[in-house]
């Protein structure tokens, strides 16, 4: 995924060079080689862009050519209606492999049980209604029951969604394998 430079400084595209300079420095913190030890070369490559970036977005002429070169490249489009999402706190706040964890936990236990399981799925997309592993796994569990049809509609499902194409090319080859 590329990011524009504004994204990558944290800063809205009608930032003050004060506000970028602010942070640039906090990132600079964060990606300086002295901060990094062992990652050297990879720290001096993070600096040397971030130089780039502070130069053309605190230059006018630079930044106007960047601005115009980002316009014509993301030509506007109406943003669809965000879809609600339960707030979280951060207490509650789960990584994908926790997400994946206790995915690959209800597919074994449908394995098991089929109720406990479909069970344990559901309560799962209450909690994740957009999370595509999740999906996923139900769909590998449906398929060792022999329930091919619907196995194969959940991965046609987690493929749409799935942000990483390589997951998507996975979910996609499942798919076809049950057709």
């Amino acid at each position: 995924m590329n990011l524009t430079y504004y994204e990558e400084l944290g800063v809205q595209p009608d930032a003050t060079d004060e506000q970028i300079r602010h942070a640039y420095r906090n990132v600079a913190k964060k990606l300086h080689p002295d901060v990094n030890p062992g990652m050297g070369a990879w720290a001096d490559a993070q600096m040397k862009r971030l130089n780039v970036i502070l130069e053309t977005l605190t230059n006018p002429s630079k930044r106007r050519q960047y601005d115009d070169a980002l316009k014509a490249r993301k030509p506007y489009e109406p943003k669809a209606e965000p879809e609600p999402v339960a707030p979280r706190s951060p207490a509650q706040k789960h990584t994908w492999m926790d997400i994946m964890t206790a995915a690959e936990a209800a597919r074994r236990l449908m394995l098991a049980n089929r109720e406990r399981g479909t069970a344990q799925f559901d309560a799962l997309l209450r909690i994740y209604p957009n999370e595509p592993m999740v999906v996923y796994k139900r769909g590998e569990a449906l398929a060792d029951l022999g329930e091919r049809e619907l196995a194969k509609r959940d991965f046609t499902i987690a493929a749409a969604r799935f942000p990483i194409e390589k997951w998507r090319r996975i979910a996609r080859a499942a798919a076809q394998k049950l057709s």
